[in-house]
């Protein structure tokens, strides 16, 4: 008997858990509704006449090209005021748009953006590194290479010869100190 109401106790509890979990996802559901709309905005080829903003006078900037070419070779360069860095450019029967910009609408106020740092360089040049010479010829290169061989085992000789004195002249000399 004990075993039953036992039972049946985990199973209102299960059934109390799943209510809840339902409750909590109904909840979620509701939050993700207003996410799920779809932006809308203008169908795709709507006249820029209706492009207006109370911070441009213009929203776009019409010219061609070129104004010397023919005629039929020139393309038509259309720049948006209202939001700096899109371009639309038509020539003939074709039509391109493209955005260069950092995203932010035109603002009549100016606001700073900071700007990116300024590249270092990666090794400070000089004038004298980019003096032109001529290069040296293969008996000069060689004879150069000799010299350095020589000059370097002259400083491994003289580093030797320092090696073969004692310590004892020198405690000699710093015990004459310590005696006067």
């Amino acid at each position: 008997m004990y075993m039953k109401m036992r039972l049946m106790e985990e199973m209102d509890e299960e059934v109390e858990e799943e209510e809840a979990d339902g409750e909590e996802e109904g909840e979620e559901e509701e939050m993700m509704e207003g996410f799920n709309q779809p932006e809308t905005g203008p169908d795709i080829l709507t006249s820029c006449a209706s492009d207006m903003s109370p911070d441009c006078v213009v929203p776009w900037l019409v010219r061609f090209t070129s104004r010397y070419t023919n005629q039929k070779e020139r393309v038509l360069v259309m720049q948006s005021n209202i939001w700096p860095g899109a371009f639309t450019f038509i020539f003939e029967n074709t039509c391109e748009s493209i955005y260069l910009g950092w995203g932010h609408k035109f603002c009549r106020r100016n606001i700073p953006f900071k700007h990116l740092p300024i590249v270092q360089e990666e090794f400070p040049h000089s004038i004298d590194d980019f003096i032109e010479t001529t290069d040296p010829s293969v008996e000069d290169e060689i004879a150069y290479n000799e010299w350095l061989l020589s000059k370097q085992k002259r400083q491994d000789d003289i580093g030797e010869s320092l090696h073969e004195y004692d310590g004892e002249d020198i405690d000699d000399y710093d015990n004459d100190d310590n005696d006067a």
